[in-house]
């Protein structure tokens, strides 16, 4: 089982939620919401699809970026994965995970390798749009807020050797709708 890494929560102009003090600093919206709609994921406007495939009641984490410190590796991220708990989901749970093609689309060109920090402090990259996920069920559909994090699974690389790290970022989604 893996741990996260990280250290204490920053919340700036009521923007986005940042957790920092990791070797990879996760940025995403604070203010999340369950949309009680459907909408596309980034590879389906990429693909010109005109169906809706994401979900509704789905939740929209917005431009993620990342701030990466360390100087010795690069790191490349081959997985974005939500949870949320609460007892008004069905089952008590709620998991979405991006990857593959889905996770490309969420940039433009190879954005999901990080380069190590050569003469700055951070690099960064961002994502060029929003990260989707849908489909959450709730077994209750009553206004509350509920905890859940984003878990960043990827490879620290330096030459051939690859050691795998999750890094998280706690989020709180709230329902609205009731």
């Amino acid at each position: 089982m893996f741990g996260l890494k990280g250290g204490t929560i920053f919340v700036g102009l009521l923007l986005s939620s940042v957790f920092a003090q990791a070797e990879l600093q996760i940025t995403a919206n604070q203010n999340i919401w369950a949309v009680p709609s459907t909408s596309k994921s980034c590879k389906a406007w990429n693909d010109g699809q005109e169906q809706d495939n994401i979900k509704p009641k789905y939740i929209n984490l917005g431009n993620l970026s990342f701030l990466w410190s360390n100087p010795k590796k690069d790191f490349r991220i081959r997985e974005i994965r939500v949870s949320i708990r609460d007892k008004i989901l069905k089952g008590g749970e709620y998991k979405c995970s991006v990857v593959g093609d889905e996770l490309l689309a969420l940039g433009m060109g190879d954005w999901l390798t990080i380069k190590k920090s050569a003469s700055h402090q951070y690099t960064y990259v961002g994502t060029d749009c929003a990260m989707l996920c849908g489909g959450i069920a709730f077994a209750e559909d009553i206004a509350g807020t509920m905890n859940g994090k984003i878990e960043v699974v990827g490879d620290a690389l330096e030459g051939p050797a690859k050691e795998e790290q999750i890094f998280g970022l706690p989020i709180q989604v709230d329902n609205l709708e009731f």
